[in-house]
């Protein structure tokens, strides 16, 4: 019964979103193809490219009629994975559980080359590194491999691995400054600037350096009924995405201010942690000498096996699985 009355508020506010989004032909500019994409949060530097993309017109420049939809109740995941948007933002987490429970998408480009992520603690809270975080409380957000994550960070550096996972219902940033938690898993290049222009010293702990296999988030992701009979489009469409980005690369300050321009108003009340973020950011679209998006096997194998080992990935009946195929969470098809 409850399986049900989930399913149902599911599909309901599926129809609620999609009548709320007019994508009347009336809307479309003529002599382009619609094509839609879900945000997996508020617009943030994550999405730039994208920004940079739409404003200068390359979409259109490629015969498609853009729109971003923005970030509601119902992930870009499900969105996605349902066959309801052409493509969306996620991450690869949950890619793979998606495709654990038998709905899977498809990773078509790495908006970000590696895991910019970490632990951060207050500078005077006398926790010098990870193993320091034994028995101390954090700040979660309820995700089923958050603890598997924490634990192999603390174990490490030398630690047990035991600490307290609250569920966080306030901001991450006002929980720790407040101390009613130690310490949060969060992104370099947005929550530690907020920290840091609020005047919080803080440290930071990179998870890759801490034992977490190196993996994409966010990345771009769609499905396999919408690529079919439609490659052509999707190379169309990763195609300006990527010269958005390398333009974000190369030219960060003006990107970050076609973000603010293209968003809708009161998205940034701080203008000067966009800047900041896309500074940090455009460096880190991708490797050094290397073109934005492209993904490699050695990322989209480590860090799902990771999840296995620590039974963070479960089936449609919630059992641990130990396996997938790698080759299905990711393709650079469409980037070539």
């Amino acid at each position: 019964m409850k399986k049900l009355i989930l399913l149902f508020v599911l599909i309901l506010a599926l129809l609620v979103y999609f009548a709320s989004y007019n994508q009347s032909p009336k809307n479309q500019d003529p002599g382009t193809t619609s094509f839609t994409l879900a945000l997996d949060w508020t617009p943030n530097t994550n999405h730039t490219g994208i920004y940079v993309a739409l404003q200068k017109g390359w979409y259109k420049k490629a015969g498609l009629d853009l729109k971003i939809l923005p970030y509601s109740q119902v992930s870009a995941d499900t969105l996605v994975a349902s066959n309801k948007v052409d493509a969306g933002i996620s991450s690869t987490e949950s890619i793979v559980a998606l495709s654990a429970v038998k709905n899977p998408v498809i990773s078509i480009g790495a908006i970000v080359a590696s895991n910019t992520s970490g632990i951060i603690v207050l500078e005077n809270s006398g926790i010098e590194s990870p193993k320091d975080l034994d028995g101390k409380i954090y700040g979660g957000f309820g995700l089923p491999y958050e603890e598997a994550v924490i634990k192999k960070i603390i174990q490490s550096d030398g630690g047990v691995g035991e600490f307290q996972n609250v569920i966080l219902n306030t901001g991450a940033m006002q929980a720790l400054e407040s101390r009613k938690i130690d310490f949060v898993w969060v992104y370099k290049g947005w929550e530690a600037i907020i920290a840091e222009q609020q005047g919080l010293e803080i440290k930071f702990f990179p998870i890759t350096e801490y034992g977490i296999p190196d993996y994409y988030t966010p990345t771009i992701i769609t499905g396999q009924k919408q690529i079919s009979g439609r490659k052509e489009l999707y190379k169309k469409f990763m195609k300006a995405t990527a010269k958005g980005y390398e333009f974000a690369r190369t030219n960060p300050k003006e990107a970050a201010q076609i973000l603010i321009d293209t968003t809708p108003p009161g998205t940034f009340p701080e203008t000067k942690l966009v800047f900041q973020s896309q500074e940090f950011l455009s460096k880190a679209y991708a490797e050094k000498g290397q073109k934005w998006g492209l993904q490699s096997k050695e990322k989209w194998h480590n860090y799902p096996e990771f999840m296995f080992e620590n039974n963070a990935v479960t089936d449609a009946t919630g059992k641990p699985i130990t396996t997938l195929d790698f080759e299905s969470l990711y393709t650079n098809e469409f980037l070539k």
